[in-house]
């Protein structure tokens, strides 16, 4: 009897929720989607999960985002599904990454920081 008005209301918290992200990444007036989509890999790669992942990541960010093209910001994109611990390896340890992820974005992230910023 009463189930219908009970679901009503997380019905619009869910909607809420959704319009309340969509906000968050809709791109400013001005910005085209390539820059949209400079933030929001700005934003995964300081949001990562550990420390360590977060200041790597996060700080290839900033040096390399503003020059990456469309085709090498989906580079960046597939490598950022990755875990971890697994990119920590690759770029860091020198683990061989799988072949889809052994691209010119890894190779970015594995120079030393000081290169980073002249490259």
């Amino acid at each position: 009897m009463r189930s219908a008005p009970l679901a009503l209301p997380r019905q619009r918290r869910a909607a809420r929720k959704r319009t309340d992200d969509s906000r968050i990444f809709a791109p400013v007036a001005g910005d085209t989607d390539i820059d949209a989509r400079r933030k929001r890999l700005r934003f995964r790669c300081w949001r990562r999960g550990s420390r360590e992942a977060d200041l790597l990541l996060g700080r290839f960010a900033d040096s390399h985002l503003d020059r990456l093209g469309a085709a090498q910001l989906a580079r960046l994109e597939r490598l950022l599904e990755c875990d971890d611990p697994d990119i920590w390896d690759w770029a860091v340890r020198g683990a061989p990454p799988p072949p889809a992820h052994d691209t010119d974005i890894l190779a970015m992230l594995r120079r030393p920081p000081e290169r980073n910023r002249n490259a």
